[in-house]
């Protein structure tokens, strides 16, 4: 028979953050997701949604969907390893949920889709400005928070304590 203990650990004020970063490019735009908390989480999602960015953002992610002249699939480039699966995303989605297996300290996830924006004459490269108010949520045993992006393209979802439960065999 096993026993379960659950105990409290406390992220240290230097590294206490899951940081989502979003850098431009061309023909594609890169994502990443850094665990600099001192948290091992277990099985969790982050889920990124782009719903109330300042451009109206979404992916594109095919030649045939709602996106301008290029297009990118989502292609993981590094932390593919921490996924439970590789997520279905659509063209046209502004939401993208990552079913993570661990998301341990020091973790890192990098990615590379187009986003287009919604807002303005004529969907165009996204700037720092159109990503703010996207948000990033961890929904983890401890519970869900999320930032939002803000006009420096990244969101801080801050962590101040990871709970981690333990199992031992009964005496």
């Amino acid at each position: 028979m096993l026993g379960l203990s659950l105990f409290s650990c406390y992220a240290s004020a230097s590294q206490s953050a899951i940081r989502s970063s979003f850098v431009d490019g061309v023909p594609a735009d890169t994502f990443e997701l850094t665990n600099e908390s001192s948290c091992d989480f277990g099985a969790s999602s982050l889920l990124l949604d782009l719903s109330g960015s300042n451009g109206g953002l979404y992916f594109d992610v095919s030649a045939a969907g709602a996106g301008i002249a290029v297009y990118q699939p989502l292609i993981f480039k590094s932390g593919q390893e921490y996924l439970a699966e590789i997520p279905a995303l659509q063209d046209g989605d502004n939401i993208l949920v990552l079913e993570l297996t661990a998301f341990n300290a020091g973790a890192s996830i990098r990615f590379t889709t187009d986003l287009d924006d919604t807002k303005g004459p004529v969907s165009k490269v996204v700037s720092d400005s159109e990503i703010t108010g996207a948000r990033i949520q961890l929904h983890s045993a401890s519970g869900r928070i999320s930032a939002a992006f803000d006009d420096s393209s990244t969101a801080t979802i801050p962590i101040t304590a990871c709970e981690v439960v333990v199992t031992y065999p009964n005496s």
